[in-house]
């Protein structure tokens, strides 16, 4: 949701100062919620910036049983977290750095980022076990500027390399 606001921003420039404002106002809340915890279960990890979420949250797991259960810190919801922390901006900046600082330390490996932090029983980032297991979500890392430097980047789009196959 905040990505598509910081892009429906982007086009409408300043015709719809309204619209935006409440839209951003939104994209904060739901920052702050993340933060305080949610009723469902989603809340962010203080010491590392990160968001924990209960298995079933993300688009691998949805159905039960899941194909590709996930339950910690997926890799594609710290991507669009980082984003969601940038887009909204002020004093959300120093919690969006510490996010990707913890990206970096938790999830880099020696040949590309972990799809998940497994944390079953709500650890805490430092605590989760990293799923090594190569999925295209790391290039979320990418394409969403959470993962800036260029040779962390390239390692990132290196290591996903081997899940194309012809015609697709």
């Amino acid at each position: 949701f905040a990505l598509c606001v910081k892009e429906w921003s982007a086009k409408v420039g300043c015709r719809r100062r309204a619209a935006q404002k409440m839209f951003r106002e939104t994209v904060e809340s739901i920052v702050r919620n993340y933060v305080k915890g949610t009723p469902n279960g989603i809340r962010v990890d203080r010491d590392s910036g990160l968001v924990w979420t209960p298995s079933h949250f993300t688009w691998m797991d949805t159905n039960y049983p899941a194909c590709t259960p996930r339950c910690g810190y997926p890799v594609d919801i710290q991507a669009m977290w980082i984003a969601a922390l940038r887009f909204v901006g002020g004093e959300w900046n120093a919690l969006a750095d510490k996010a990707a600082e913890s990206v970096m330390r938790y999830f880099a490996g020696n040949e590309g980022f972990a799809d998940c932090l497994d944390a079953w029983n709500g650890e805490p980032a430092a605590q989760a076990a990293a799923d090594f297991s190569v999925r295209p979500n790391q290039l979320h890392l990418v394409t969403l500027d959470a993962v800036t430097d260029v040779e962390m980047a390239r390692r990132i789009v290196d290591s996903c390399e081997r899940l194309l196959v012809p015609g697709g």
